[in-house]
C-alpha cells in the first residue's frame, strides 16, 4: 500500500513540473525545455529537401538542417524557410 502512495505522490509531482531541463537543475518557468552549455551545441536532424518535402503535414515551425542550402530550415504556415 505504501508503494502505491509513493507512485502517486511521484506521478503527481510529475504532472505538475513541467519544465525539462538538460544541464540544469532550475529551467525558465516559462519554457518547456532548457538546454544549458558552455562547450556543446543542439544538433538537429539533417534533411535533404526531398527528405524534408517527404514530411507529411509538417507542424508550423518544425525545425531542421536542410543539407541542400548547409542552413536551418523552419517551416512556416505556406512554405519552408531558410534561415542563414
Amino acid at each position: 500500500m505504501k508503494y502505491l502512495v509513493f507512485a502517486f505522490v511521484i506521478l503527481g509531482y510529475s504532472v505538475s513540473y513541467s519544465q525539462v531541463g538538460i544541464g540544469t537543475i532550475t529551467p525558465d518557468p516559462s519554457s518547456i525545455l532548457e538546454i544549458n552549455s558552455t562547450n556543446s551545441g543542439v544538433l538537429f536532424p539533417r534533411l535533404s529537401v526531398s527528405q524534408r518535402n517527404a514530411i507529411s503535414n509538417p507542424a508550423t515551425g518544425l525545425l531542421i538542417y536542410n543539407t541542400k542550402y548547409n542552413s536551418s530550415s523552419i517551416t512556416s504556415a505556406l512554405q519552408g524557410l531558410q534561415i542563414g
